[in-house]
């Protein structure tokens, strides 16, 4: 899967239907409780209060393991 992608993959999709949330929301939470420095970039004001909206949740640890099915670009 390539960068660009992972906001249409059908994990990160599942799970942000499960969890009421936006792809992006998910791609940003997920990086977050990696423990990785994430930097969102926008310049639709929509998607930035969207992306200020991950630190009041966090993905439940069931479903932490879907993220690993995720195929990675060779």
């Amino acid at each position: 899967v390539l960068k660009s992608d992972i906001l249409k993959n059908p994990i990160v999709k599942e799970i942000a239907e499960k969890l009421g949330k936006t792809t992006g929301q998910v791609a940003l939470r997920w990086g977050i409780q990696a423990g990785h420095s994430v930097l969102p970039k926008s310049t639709n004001e929509a998607r930035i209060k969207e992306n200020f909206d991950v630190f009041d949740w966090s993905i439940p640890e069931d479903l932490l393991p879907k993220f690993s099915e995720i195929k990675q670009a060779s």
